[in-house]
């Protein structure tokens, strides 16, 4: 093989129309190249790069050159195109990362920002040390302020001791001369719980003091009940209460299908920063479908207010109002308005403290939709991992008030409780900017209505991204 290419170059210090014909020997070629480039010589670089690709197509660093070279010279594409291949022919870590790094670039200045971030993952894989680290992670989020898509898909696997969302004793007891004595089905069962939630929108209009997008959501979620067969409650309540068994079965059967959940929502939004603060407009239409059945359509229109009252205290105003549209004639038309005042303060070593106040006021023809409820909710969470785990915790109480209530001789219907809630992020386990975490979320409540007197507690296996 001959050991020089030919390249016409412009003589340094002369007329660009004053050109010869030299001979640079292969083994300095890519030096003089990456010099060439680092002066700022980029058409010098690339012909000098693009000379050695012709000799050998597989030349790595011929085509990082590429790479790094025809962007700046409104060539992204063939840069792209380039590092691409480079990083199929990198032969260890350093190699690779470097390669994936000039081809996010490359697609960056095409305005690919998706594919950007793909070959940003990608370096993250390989990524050196800390510093290198940190340097593609805030090129990953400019490149993901700049991209007008945003698209979120997040799915958990949770085992759970109420899938089902049921009470927890078929012994109702006893309402009015009635004594009550609740299905299989309307009891908690434990099992295993599977969510989907695939969020994607579009940013179509923005300035430095507004923006507007449209989007998408989709949330699912699936059981696999422990027992498909189980104790039929009926016929226990039938032999301690003495009561003949005929015609009661034993056992009944349950289908996992009726307890899962579908919901679809499609939406606009439109953000504005006012010298007082930043205001937000959403509507929002969609469904909602639960055991197979269409449960409700619903409209909602949301107005959000944000300030920054200090360098460490943001403030936030949600009010929202929701109308659903129940298929169930006897529910009818369900109107809700809810109202959020929300808290949040960074301290001097970084952890965040946050608590909001939420108000529903939620009105029907039917009186078991019509009621009111409030919530008061507190977190914590810290800036600096615990060991090898991030930790926010929140915690809050919630009562809801029912004036009157089917089923209920007593005064209407009263719920009380609490919930819970602790995040754990595993941030030396991250792998391409992603890190697995776990979700622990936990309810009580106790009703003067049997049926919604209830506990439960969930574990979910998360994955957290980076960026």
């Amino acid at each position: 093989m001959n050991k020089a290419i030919l390249l016409a170059a412009c003589l340094f210090g002369q007329a660009a129309i004053a050109q010869t014909t030299v001979d640079i020997p292969i083994d300095e070629a890519s030096v003089i190249a990456r010099r060439a480039l680092f002066a700022g010589e980029t058409e010098l670089a690339l012909q000098i790069a693009r000379g050695l690709l012709q000799v050998n197509p597989d030349d790595r660093e011929a085509l990082l050159l590429v790479a790094a070279g025809a962007p700046r010279v409104g060539q992204a594409t063939q840069g792209r195109i380039a590092g691409a291949r480079a990083y199929r022919l990198a032969q260890n870590d350093i190699q690779a990362y470097e390669a994936a790094r000039l081809t996010a670039l490359a697609a960056a200045n095409e305005e690919r920002f998706t594919l950007s971030t793909f070959w940003l993952r990608r370096a993250l894989i390989y990524v050196p040390n800390d510093s290198e680290r940190e340097r593609t992670l805030a090129d990953a989020r400019t490149v993901r302020r700049a991209n007008p898509w945003s698209t979120s898909i997040g799915f958990s696997v949770a085992p759970s001791n109420n899938v089902n969302g049921g009470v927890d004793d078929a012994d109702g007891g006893t309402v009015g001369v009635l004594t009550q004595t609740f299905s299989a089905d309307a009891v908690a069962q434990p099992g295993v719980r599977a969510s989907l939630n695939f969020g994607t929108s579009y940013r179509f209009h923005e300035s430095p003091v507004d923006r507007a997008s449209v989007s998408l959501q989709y949330q699912a979620a699936r059981v696999k009940l422990r027992d498909e067969v189980v104790e039929n409650p009926f016929y226990e309540a039938a032999i301690q209460s003495g009561r003949s068994t005929e015609g009661i079965a034993e056992t009944v059967q349950l289908d996992a299908a009726q307890f899962g959940l579908d919901y679809l929502s499609v939406g606009v939004s439109y953000d504005r920063a006012l010298e007082i603060g930043t205001v937000g407009v959403r509507y929002d239409t969609g469904l909602l479908e639960f055991g197979e059945e269409r449960i409700y359509d619903f409209n909602r229109a949301t107005l959000s207010f944000s300030r920054a009252l200090t360098e460490d205290t943001t403030l936030q105003l949600v009010g929202r109002r929701e109308i659903q549209e129940h298929e169930n004639e006897n529910t009818g038309q369900v109107r809700r308005t809810t109202l959020i005042a929300g808290l949040s303060y960074r301290l001097g070593n970084g952890d965040r403290i946050s608590t909001s106040y939420t108000k529903l006021d939620s009105e029907s023809e039917s009186i078991n939709y019509t009621y009111d409820e409030w919530s008061w909710e507190v977190g914590y969470g810290w800036a600096e991992p615990i060991g090898p785990v991030s930790v926010s915790v929140s915690a809050g109480i919630k009562r809801a008030d029912y004036p009157s209530y089917f089923l209920s001789f007593a005064d209407g219907r009263q719920d009380e409780g609490y919930f819970y809630g602790i995040e754990l992020d595993f941030p030396e386990f991250e792998y391409a900017g992603f890190s697995p975490g776990i979700s622990i979320q936990g309810t009580d409540t106790e009703s003067n209505v049997s049926r919604f007197t209830r506990n439960s507690i969930s574990t979910q296996l998360t994955i957290n991204s980076a960026f």
